[in-house]
């Protein structure tokens, strides 16, 4: 049954509970032996198979279904022939990640041969230490920090030395039309929206760790600052995506006791970012039983705005991972449910909406000069509303 109205089709909302409940069970590196338990028990419930995959797919999490179905799954109960398709698929990802990581290889030799210093950021982050090397992990571009001003130039010209041109389409450095393994230079890890990222820049590199990666000795964030990095990555850009709640939930599990709450909490309260983090803790603790402290996750709901507290405690954790690519709820609304003065909203709509010439210039691949270029300023403001907020006010307004 649909809605005539927004096209919902309200059976999603209860037909494929049990699909969701099987993938959120496998969603992590180890199961215990609580997953277990609950997996074979969807199993031999029965699930439809076909909508398993396509929410495994819509959350990059497929390597997950092989690795657990395949190692921990009971004889019989999962079809032969989706085994070998998972497995298909398991291995093009371990093929993909391998390439990926050469390329990454390559990359930073060069730039530390240039005396280049650069920060790996995201996913490449993540795979050695807290993927243990297991091809998990689906990975779509290598995102690279350097600072600012000669030195990303510099960087620039590494890139163009090793034989990467700028593609403005995908927003990344590739070789020839190869955009698989696309390198993306970053000088600030975060929009301007976000003051954490955009006015600590200095301190993060003071606080960033050494780590071996990709076979070179390069930077990594701290932990804390890593994991601020990933639960704003989640909620300001891939709200829902349950690939990266995986992250956020391994990288805890990792750091244990290491870790330091109060350093992140403080870091929070400072510059006014817990409705992010607190919204990704929440959510990964909800959803995958991440070990975040209650009276962590309670000092962030105290930060949080009430209109966002609200959304979140009516959400149905089973739900989520079956709205990814159908109804997300994207960065633009996550920001104004969690600004939480008329001004800050006021300020994020018009830099959203009136970006500066060089930047709509790179997003449309207009050029600056051109006077067609006025004309993109007049159809953004109906792209956005179609594109973010029509289907984030949808999901937001249904329970």
């Amino acid at each position: 049954m649909s809605c005539p109205c927004c096209g919902w089709e309200w059976t999603m909302e209860t037909g494929i509970n049990r699909e969701a409940q099987l993938l959120l069970a496998l969603a992590r590196i180890d199961l215990g032996e609580d997953h277990r338990i609950e997996m074979e028990r969807l199993l031999r419930e029965g699930v439809e198979w076909g909508r398993v995959v396509e929410i495994a797919k819509r959350n990059e999490v497929t390597p997950f279904l092989h690795h657990h179905l395949r190692s921990s799954a009971p004889d019989g109960l999962v079809p032969a022939g989706l085994l070998a398709s998972l497995e298909r698929g398991y291995h093009a990802n371990a093929y993909r990640n391998e390439r990926l990581l050469d390329n990454l290889s390559r990359v930073l030799g060069a730039f530390r041969e240039a005396g280049i210093d650069v920060i790996v950021l995201k996913g490449c982050a993540l795979l050695s230490e807290v993927y243990r090397g297991l091809p998990l992990r689906k990975m779509v571009d290598i995102d690279l920090l350097v600072r600012e001003g000669p030195v990303c130039e510099r960087a620039k010209g590494v890139l163009f030395d090793l034989g990467f041109d700028y593609h403005h389409s995908q927003k990344s450095y590739c070789i020839g039309e190869e955009t698989r393994f696309g390198v993306e230079l970053h000088t600030g890890i975060m929009t301007d929206h976000l003051r954490f990222f955009t006015h600590t820049s200095g301190k993060l590199w003071e606080r960033a760790g050494r780590r071996k990666i990709a076979g070179v000795d390069t930077f990594v964030l701290c932990p804390e600052d890593l994991l601020l990095h990933l639960c704003i990555h989640a909620t300001y850009q891939h709200f829902f995506k349950l690939k990266f709640f995986i992250d956020i939930a391994e990288l805890i599990k990792t750091l244990g006791e290491s870790f330091l709450w109060e350093e992140l909490m403080c870091r929070d309260s400072k510059y006014q970012i817990g409705s992010y983090t607190y919204t990704a803790l929440n959510l990964c603790h909800r959803l995958l039983g991440a070990p975040v402290p209650a009276h962590v996750l309670e000092a962030m709901r105290r930060e949080s705005p009430r209109i966002l507290i609200r959304h979140l405690d009516g959400i149905d954790p089973t739900l989520l991972p079956q709205r990814v690519g159908r109804e997300s709820l994207q960065s633009g609304i996550l920001y104004l449910m969690a600004s939480k003065t008329a001004s800050e909203r006021t300020r994020y709509l018009t830099e959203l909406l009136f970006l500066p010439r060089n930047k709509m210039s790179q997003l449309y691949g207009v050029p600056v000069s051109s006077w067609r270029l006025y004309l993109k300023y007049g159809i953004r403001p109906l792209q956005l509303f179609l594109k973010l907020f029509l289907p984030a006010m949808k999901f937001v307004m249904r329970k």
